[in-house]
């Protein structure tokens, strides 16, 4: 029998909208730990990945190699090295000395020490580390040789110094020093083109730097490297200059001996290939170095030989009476009265330094008469004078192909009513160095008028090189005047100004010139330029040249013949032995129709080989030679 004590308390039941609640809210969780899992794996990996990425994965350049430069016998005359730059990460130095608790006092010891191994200051490395902590490259040497920097590197990484590295450093060289500075030019820290050559041509010689994408370890050491990330460097072009370093040698050391023997202010000279308008040599003093261009004034890397415009001086002279000769306004034996001084139709007074009574047209260039030159030019109106003058390439760019370059001065119209017998003996003008020398090389071809090239050819990757067009901008004389013109020129040296500077070796022919510098607006009585145009042989040219001294001193000699005959006469005796010319045969005698009425005359015997020409500049001044053009 059942009692009252014996029943058993039974629970409700749950409902199902707990059991609903329940589960869903484990459903809810369930879902969120899914969504987090996702999310892990997906996004927040992808942001981690290149979070890691970034602190792991390094992009270092490969330099590009900047295009060679040669002359045209194949002389290497810019060139690049790869050398190494050493440098520091302060920030991942400080960090690493942070998490291992090494006192800084240690570093600066470290860095010391590294420092004696790259020959530099040592408190100037420390400073640049320890001075700024939160920097991440410090340069500490630049364009170290490539075993010596990895070593510095390596005794770093032995001193537990791991921010310290090194990376590859073109460095721009130039195997032939000083030569042909002004036409070189030089490149900056970045390898950016500054001047000359260099600037004018850098896209052609620049190339293009490459990469690399390396993964590294958390002490940065490189671990993996990635095809796909590769990009190899675009190697720059050469360039092949019509530049002989022969001939440019012989040029800037009797440059350099003329500066010095007459304590002159600068000097410049242009040498040509006449019938191909390839300059052979281009120099200026003062010179630079283009490996340390800071070391010096921007003065002295000025091209003066196409940015400094003068006036000439007597150089013009055959420029003139050539055409004159050519057009019939004179001819070679018109008897022109001179004497010393004479006034001129517009009232201006002309003198000339020789006190010859009268001269012949012949003579007129041999010996430099202001007073002739004045009286033919003045038969003519001045546009015809600028116009003939504008023929010789007066008053234009030559185009050599550099920075700077001036085009010279021929004014449109006169200043004054002066102005075109100034011109007659090259005042009231500008012309530049290699203006002188293009204008020069019509002599010498036949009477055309050449364009400079300075660039033979270019060289691409493979070594190809492709020729650069040379170019004629047109026809300034006939042929018949530019060949007595030339053969007029080659008296200066037997009978002329520049008697005293003959080569028995070569027939030479040219002009000198003396010019005096402005100053205040006036001529001044000690500033000059002493100049001289030429080339050689006469018999059958090879080179033309100009050479230009600025400011000799008065007292040691200023004229033309005197300061620069002897310069261009040596540059042209050595550069024609150079190039194996063949000595000249007897030089022809002047028409015999004239020669009765030529100053210094002695018959067939004066134009046998015979030497004047000294082996410096230094020059005995005699009563004769005191007395030059002007």
């Amino acid at each position: 029998m059942t009692t009252a004590d014996d029943s058993v308390d039974i629970a409700p039941p749950i409902s199902s909208g707990r059991i609903g609640l329940v589960l869903g809210l484990i459903a809810l969780g369930m879902l969120g730990l899914v969504g987090r899992v996702v999310y892990l794996q997906t996004q927040f990996a992808a942001e981690m990945g290149e979070r890691v990425e970034k602190q792991h994965r390094s992009v270092s350049g490969l330099a590009a190699r900047r295009g060679s430069i040669f002359d045209r016998n194949g002389l290497m005359l810019a060139g690049t090295t790869l050398e190494r730059d050493v440098f520091a990460d302060p920030k991942f130095l400080h960090d690493e000395f942070a998490k291992t608790g090494r006192p800084l006092i240690e570093l600066d010891m470290s860095l010391e020490r590294v420092a004696d191994r790259i020959a530099a200051d040592p408190d100037k490395v420390a400073l640049a580390v320890t001075g700024e902590p939160d920097k991440r490259y410090v340069p500490l040497a630049r364009e170290m040789d490539a075993d010596v920097a990895e070593a510095a590197v390596e005794y770093a990484r032995s001193l537990d110094l791991r921010g310290i590295a090194s990376q590859p450093s073109p460095r721009r060289s130039y195997p032939m020093a000083r030569l042909a500075s002004h036409v070189l030019g030089t490149v900056g820290r970045d390898g950016q083109g500054l001047e000359g050559i260099e600037a004018k041509h850098d896209d052609h010689l620049a190339g293009e730097n490459g990469k690399v994408v390396t993964i590294r370890d958390k002490r940065r050491r490189a671990i993996q490297s990635f095809s796909d990330g590769v990009r190899p460097p675009a190697h720059g072009n050469g360039l092949v200059l019509t530049l002989d370093s022969r001939i440019q040698h012989i040029v800037e050391r009797e440059l350099a001996a003329t500066v010095e023997a007459f304590q002159a202010e600068g000097a410049s000279c242009v040498v040509l290939d006449p019938h191909t308008g390839d300059v052979l040599a281009l120099a200026n003093l003062p010179e630079y170095d283009p490996r340390f261009p800071g070391d010096f004034d921007v003065a002295d890397r000025r091209n003066r030989a196409i940015v400094d415009p003068y006036e000439p001086g007597s150089v013009v002279k055959p420029f003139l009476m050539a055409a004159m000769l050519d057009t019939g306004v004179t001819s070679v034996d018109e008897v022109f009265v001179t004497g010393k001084t004479t006034r001129l139709d517009n009232g201006r007074r002309v003198t000339d330094d020789y006190g010859y009574e009268q001269l012949v047209g012949w003579d007129v260039v041999v010996k430099s008469s202001n007073i002739a030159m004045a009286k033919a030019v003045g038969r003519m109106t001045y546009d015809e004078t600028r116009e003939h003058l504008e023929g010789f390439g007066f008053g234009s760019k030559t185009k050599l192909g550099l920075g700077g370059e001036h085009g010279g001065l021929l004014y449109e119209n006169p200043q004054d009513k002066y102005t075109q017998s100034s011109m007659a003996f090259g005042y009231a003008m500008l012309a530049t160095p290699a203006q002188l020398a293009r204008a020069t090389a019509v002599f010498a071809n036949g009477g055309y008028l050449v364009s400079p090239r300075l660039v033979a050819g270019t060289i691409d990757g493979d070594g190809t090189v492709t020729p650069t067009p040379r170019g004629l901008q047109g026809v300034a004389l006939d042929p018949e005047a530019a060949m007595q013109m030339r053969r007029i020129l080659a008296d200066v040296f037997v009978r002329g100004t520049a008697r005293h500077a003959r080569s028995d070796r070569y027939n030479l022919f040219g002009k000198t010139g003396t010019a005096h510098q402005s100053e205040g607006g006036r001529q001044s009585e000690t500033k000059y330029f002493a100049s001289f145009i030429g080339g050689g042989p006469y018999e059958s040219p090879r080179l033309v040249l100009c050479v230009t001294v600025d400011q000799p001193l008065k007292e040691l000699g200023y004229h033309g013949g005197q300061v620069a005959g002897g310069t261009a006469a040596r540059i042209l005796e050595q550069s024609l032995a150079v190039l194996a010319v063949p000595p000249s045969p007897q030089l022809d005698e002047p028409p015999e129709a004239i020669h009765d009425d030529l100053h210094n005359y002695y018959g067939p015997r004066h134009y046998e080989p015979k030497r004047t020409l000294r082996n410096g500049p230094h020059l005995e001044t005699t009563p004769a030679l005191e007395a030059e053009e002007e």
